[in-house]
């Protein structure tokens, strides 16, 4: 494809977009005008889930990326101020007060040539009692819907049907609302997750008796529901510290551990020195049970312009973040947080093969003193027998997985 027929293709997406836009905007001013003139006095928060916002479809076609949740969260704006009062998302803790929260959670499916878009919905009042929960769909071509930017105005005709729906109304508009309101900042989250499946999911490992996990911070980054799995036992924690710099977090079971997995004192290695590392990779596709694998550190740096981080060869999938990079004596020398991306190399010709990197375990100190984190450092010691490391640190690591 040309560079002129790829910008021509752009530039009508871009007026599809716009004129996406204009279209809903009329019909809140025209086609609906009386319904909103009827709109409900009850304050409404919106809540759809980080990870749905930050979706991303790549359109070959365009040779660019979609952000499909962008166009829901427009359109659950513009329907929610047709029939409410008000309506705003339900963003970082605030003051601004609500009657009710809509938690809406979202799923795209591409088959035969048609896209549907399926939204989940509950509706609850504002001290967390659930009246009302559904299910509303609708389709488009898939062609269709690429050309003309229809994720806007798919999203915006299911958010009304949902809204204008009579018995969501009349739950909503019952003398009871209004008597209590609330903000976000009072509002407990973890009653808007979906808990059917986890946004994502990852690994950590127990820093001190404490019961506090430390793992990586992507992987837990603006989680309302945390929850740790270890030995088929599940535990709700809460984030105590975290830093999206280092890529660094620490949450808080508040029950004390038995098993914890010390680092090492100075936390210095050697190039080459073997490792073993410790996760959960591929949930739903693997067994819930640590996968243990083993390697060397090939280079004490990673990428370039990378700070703080090490190249390692012990094999990880996604998952495996957060899960602890240990000594074969079973010291802490860092923590993985990510893997070489193949499918830009393969693209070059070039297999990379075990390139991991991990967070140095010196900068994990930093945090933890940072933040008040009780750990315990030991001397490097003789390694024992790898079987014998392994059993005393596999008791140490749980599965994350983030709920949103």
């Amino acid at each position: 494809m040309t560079s002129s027929r790829c910008l021509t293709r752009v530039a009508l997406w871009a007026f599809a977009l716009l004129t996406a836009q204009v279209t809903m905007h009329a019909a809140l001013a025209a086609g609906d005008a009386r319904k909103s003139k009827q709109a409900i006095d009850r304050s409404l928060a919106i809540y759809v889930p980080q990870n749905e916002l930050d979706a991303k479809i790549f359109i070959p076609q365009l040779g660019a990326a979609v952000s499909p949740g962008k166009g829901l969260e427009q359109a659950a704006l513009a329907a929610g101020t047709l029939y409410f009062k008000s309506a705003a998302m339900i963003g970082p803790p605030s003051e601004a007060p609500f009657n009710l929260v809509l938690a809406t959670h979202s799923h795209w499916e591409h088959k035969d040539g048609n896209s549907t878009l399926t939204i989940k919905y509950k509706l609850l009042d504002s001290a967390g009692n659930t009246l009302l929960e559904g299910e509303k769909h609708d389709d488009m071509n898939t062609v269709k819907l690429f050309e003309t930017n229809g994720f806007l105005s798919l999203s915006f005709g299911i958010m009304k049907d949902i809204l204008s729906d009579d018995e969501l109304l009349a739950k909503a508009a019952a003398p009871a609302t209004l008597a209590t309101s609330t903000s976000a900042a009072g509002f407990d989250r973890r009653l808007l997750v979906n808990r059917d499946k986890p946004a994502q999911t990852g690994t950590g490992f127990f820093i001190n008796d404490h019961g506090q996990v430390m793992t990586a911070a992507h992987v837990v980054h603006g989680c309302p529901l945390i929850e740790l799995k270890a030995d088929g036992k599940s535990a709700g924690a809460s984030a105590s510290a975290e830093s999206v710099l280092l890529d660094l977090a620490v949450v808080d079971t508040g029950t004390p551990s038995a098993h914890s997995i010390p680092l090492r004192a100075g936390t210095s290695f050697d190039l080459g020195e073997g490792v073993i590392n410790i996760g959960f990779p591929l949930t739903g596709v693997l067994s819930g049970s640590p996968n243990v694998t083993r390697g060397n550190i090939s280079s004490r740096e990673a990428l370039a312009g990378a700070v703080g981080q090490f190249q390692f060869s012990a094999p990880v999938q996604p998952g495996s973040s957060g899960g602890p990079v240990v000594s074969e004596s079973g010291e802490l020398l860092g923590v993985t947080v990510a893997s070489l991306r193949v499918m830009g190399l393969l693209q070059r010709g070039v297999i990379p093969q075990n390139v991991n990197f991990a967070l140095d375990a010196r900068y994990a100190v930093k945090f933890m003193e940072r933040n008040k984190i009780v750990f315990e450092a030991v001397p490097a010691k003789r390694a024992p027998d790898v079987h014998s490391t392994t059993e005393a640190t596999l008791p140490a690591v749980v599965q994350v997985s983030c709920y949103q």
